[in-house]
């Protein structure tokens, strides 16, 4: 993704996926300067699960 379309899906609150992991995330945190957000993984554990991927390995889960 671009960065104008990882902010848009961020403000948006888009569920989104990442190229070479399970599950569907939520975006919590962007870093332009770096080009990676800061993802949480949306499941029914009780744990919380993060990661960052760069914003091309992000895309929009339909």
């Amino acid at each position: 993704m671009e960065k104008s379309e990882i902010i848009k899906a961020m403000h948006e609150q888009r569920a989104v996926m990442v190229d070479g992991y399970d599950g569907i995330f939520a975006i919590v945190e962007i870093n332009l300067l770096l080009n990676i957000a800061s993802l949480v993984l949306l499941s029914d554990d009780d744990g919380v699960q993060g990661m960052m991927a760069k914003f091309k390995d992000v895309e929009v889960a339909e």
